[in-house]
């Protein structure tokens, strides 16, 4: 199993896309936000996004405000699986990835900002209870 967010994947041509490899903080980031909306106490949502090179791509969702977590009919702990698993196509060339990106937005099919959390949301929101905004940036462990 693998985490993602926002800036990872993209949904364009009726395929999702995933770009690699993804940042190695993927994984602590991912923790920090599930421990985030915990404390909120209006929910968290693990949801699997896509298969990619035979893992499993998740992402956490936690509800903003208690209206969001109302319209999601969110409880406690939410799990999210598709019904059949489908394959993302992987993109590692930086080229490849800003042309996928440009035309997801182009065609107005984003779609994904509802979804999933942006690193910079995850961050923002954990940041001050971890300490994961420093360590990225080469202060701290």
């Amino acid at each position: 199993m693998t985490w993602v967010f926002r800036e990872d994947v993209a949904a364009f041509r009726r395929r999702r896309w995933v770009r690699l490899p993804l940042a190695e903080d993927n994984e602590d980031l991912a923790r920090a936000y599930f421990q985030y909306g915990q404390r909120q106490g209006r929910g968290v949502t693990l949801e699997a996004f896509c298969a990619v090179e035979g893992m499993s791509a998740c992402f956490v969702w936690v509800p903003q405000d208690d209206q969001a977590a109302s319209y999601a009919m969110q409880k406690p702990l939410g799990l999210k699986l598709p019904a059949s698993s489908v394959e993302a196509g992987v993109v590692r060339w930086a080229a490849r990835w800003k042309w996928i990106k440009w035309s997801t937005r182009l065609s107005g099919n984003g779609g994904l900002s509802d979804q999933l959390p942006s690193r910079a949301e995850a961050l923002a929101w954990t940041s001050s209870v971890t300490g994961l905004a420093a360590r990225r940036h080469g202060r701290g462990r």
